[in-house]
């Protein structure tokens, strides 16, 4: 069974503690990778929008007649071809919602931080609700990292 150092609020290393046995579990390196892509999608507002020839402010008048001027046809001024004109197969501001089980997040958790501990990454402390402010927090990071440099 796996063990990682504790430390208390006060940030005095108490002693050792037991990991429980579902850490020990293989290390499925496919899941891990799924559950961070879900993580990272989900930062991802992916709202961006163009608008099409439909949406653009413009006249739909034909904008010279159709024979006789040397040109070629063309119907409206907010066509794709023109400046200005509407965006053919531009963003449509719809976002994708990637998702995992809880079952799955769970297990995903539990690699990372079983992997954590075999590198000896990992640390436990014990009496959080103790400290008010982020700055003693901070402070108390980074005792336990002067102390335990490989924890970085």
């Amino acid at each position: 069974m796996a063990k990682t150092r504790l430390y208390s609020a006060k940030n005095a290393q108490i002693s050792q503690v037991s990991l429980p046995k579902n850490f020990s579990e293989e290390i499925n390196r496919v899941l891990l990778a799924q559950a961070i892509r879900v993580y990272e999608d989900r930062l991802h507002p992916g709202l961006s929008k163009t608008k099409t020839r439909g949406e653009v402010k413009a006249s739909t008048r034909k904008i010279w007649r159709q024979k006789g001027t040397g040109r070629a046809r063309h119907g409206a001024v907010s066509a794709p071809i023109f400046v200005g004109g509407g965006v053919a197969h531009g963003p449509k501001g719809v976002k994708r919602q990637l998702s995992l089980s809880k079952r799955l997040k769970r297990k995903a958790l539990n690699i990372a931080l079983t992997m954590k501990a075999k590198a000896k990454k990992l640390a436990v402390v014990e009496g959080l609700e103790a400290l008010k402010k982020t700055k003693e927090a901070q402070k108390l990071i980074s005792r336990i990292v002067a102390k335990e440099p490989n924890l970085k």
